[in-house]
């Protein structure tokens, strides 16, 4: 792809799957009467709205980052794959944390 080895095309691949999958799960919290069904959002405390916006922002910035990390990929930019990783696991890690401190329960 793009001129690289089997072990670029296998990274790359690898990367835009766990990005896929990444943003999909912050996607699911960010629009949940579009992804999920009503007795799951039934059976969920509802999301406040600085809890969705966060959600949709990591989701969105996910989404541009997967277009310009594309793109910086395509202009054959070093490091490029790499360095959007970084960013998406970084934005995946926001998303991990509104979400743990929404649903949060202390155990004492």
């Amino acid at each position: 792809l793009f001129g690289g080895t089997i072990f670029g095309l296998l990274h790359f691949t690898a990367a835009g799957l766990m990005i896929g999958n990444l943003s999909f799960a912050a996607a699911s919290h960010a629009f949940p009467a579009t992804l999920r069904n009503p007795q799951q959002n039934a059976n969920l405390e509802q999301t406040t709205s600085s809890a969705l916006g966060g959600y949709r922002f990591v989701v969105f910035a996910m989404w541009a980052g997967i277009v310009i990390g594309g793109f910086c990929i395509w202009r054959h930019i070093p490091y490029a794959v790499i360095v959007t990783e970084y960013v998406e696991i970084g934005l995946f890690v926001a998303y991990w944390l509104v979400a743990t401190r929404r649903d949060w329960k202390n155990p004492i």
